[in-house]
């Protein structure tokens, strides 16, 4: 709580138009980050404590950038993120929460939340997840991704080598967020040889969830998400 009661105090938050949403039931870290926000930015932000809070606040629309902990917000089940999003393409969402589950934790990863950290985070993890939801891309803190290497078997280890270098770097862009169309666009490939390259990598590396991508490129070194920035 101390490092993340630190991340609080920094002025990074730059937001425009779009308000912020602070779903948690914990006083002390929505009131903390509530007045931050306002010392630090024009954009507004409003906390909820419970999901019905939640979803009629996020049917307005104002709001961009969701920070929540799902552990302290009654009524919020782990399969309705992949609501949210729905109903909010655009939405941004940063878990924050110190959740030691791995069950729990792969779940929230398998509904597309994209940015994981605990309350027990550095600082510099917790900027660096920061710029990573700015940026639309993925950021896990250390804890999170050792427990996504943790899913890894022997048998995974036999079949990371028989990608092709092409395979390789359509896994390291889908590993860190990239859509079909951009992983296309940044290797000058049609959206149908990327599609192609998405099945075989399913196939070879037997993938059946979204985390499982980024439990690869990690283990191939093809990412390190402790040096985004």
């Amino acid at each position: 709580m101390k490092a993340f009661n630190q991340f609080l105090k920094i002025s990074t938050f730059k937001v425009a138009q779009r308000d912020i949403l602070i779903a948690d039931q914990q006083a002390l870290t929505a009131t903390g980050l509530t007045s931050i926000l306002a010392d630090i930015c024009s954009a507004s932000s409003k906390n909820v404590t419970s999901a019905s809070e939640l979803f009629s606040s996020m049917g307005t629309d104002q709001y961009g950038i969701l920070f929540i902990d799902y552990r302290q917000l009654p009524g919020f089940d782990i399969e309705q993120f992949s609501l949210l999003s729905a109903r909010n393409p655009e939405l941004k969402i940063a878990v924050v929460s110190d959740d030691n589950d791995h069950k729990s934790i792969l779940q929230v990863l398998n509904q597309g939340v994209s940015v994981f950290i605990t309350k027990n985070c550095g600082l510099q993890e917790i900027t660096m997840a920061y710029h990573a939801m700015q940026r639309g891309e993925k950021f896990f803190c250390n804890k999170i991704l050792n427990i996504l290497l943790q899913l890894r078997t022997p048998e995974q280890a036999i079949k990371n080598s028989v990608l092709t270098e092409r395979e390789l770097e359509v896994l390291k862009l889908i590993a860190i967020g990239y859509s079909t169309l951009e992983v296309a666009d940044q290797l000058y490939l049609s959206p149908h040889t990327v599609s192609t390259h998405r099945k075989n990598i399913i196939k070879k590396l037997t993938i059946k969830s979204p985390t499982e991508f980024v439990v690869h490129a990690i283990d191939l070194g093809l990412v390190n998400f402790d040096a985004k920035c």
